[in-house]
């Protein structure tokens, strides 16, 4: 195992290389093409997304924490369709999606899963998601207030478990 961004270890790259929930490069397309092409030739590539409607509590709950800080308020839903990652998270979409990339044998599969109680998670997902672009510019201590606020925010509107499933997508390089 080795970081899939740096120059691959040996002259045929890797057997394989996956990466968890993460295509949130400045440019999805090309930093995945970049991970891809890591991959020796006929080698596997793996990469997990978040499922259209996953998570979704939270970056609807996060713009009201961040209202102290946002000279104007988060179009929550605009943000949303405006995101690469959400033309591509669908099981059908998030296939053709790779197999643009280049993958052949493309496989991609549900991966169910609910987390409760949010409070346990729900700070972890917008630091470990695109949700962390929305705390730029944020010092340390603000970053705390939003984080306290967007908790209260999912209790006081009753959330008490987030949708976490993924999808997984898996291929093959050109050989």
């Amino acid at each position: 195992m080795a970081d899939a961004t740096a120059p691959p270890l040996t002259i045929q790259g890797y057997d394989l290389v996956r990466w968890a929930l993460g295509i949130f490069f400045p440019d999805p397309v090309t930093g995945t093409e970049h991970l891809m092409a890591q991959a020796r030739p006929g080698g596997r590539a793996a990469l997990t997304i978040w499922r259209r409607g996953a998570i979704e509590p939270v970056g609807r709950h996060l713009p009201a924490a961040l209202l102290p800080w946002e000279p104007h308020p988060v179009d929550w839903a605009q943000a949303q369709q405006d995101a690469a990652i959400s033309r591509i998270d669908t099981l059908p979409t998030f296939a053709q999606w790779l197999g643009a990339r280049g993958l052949h044998r493309v496989l991609v599969h549900t991966h169910s899963h609910t987390a409760d109680p949010p409070a346990t998670v729900a700070w972890d997902l917008v630091i470990g998601s695109g949700f962390r672009a929305l705390l730029e510019g944020l010092n340390p201590a603000q970053v705390d207030r939003v984080r306290q606020a967007s908790l209260q925010e999912l209790a006081a509107h009753g959330v008490d478990w987030i949708d976490a499933t993924t999808l997984i997508g898996t291929g093959r390089t050109t050989p």
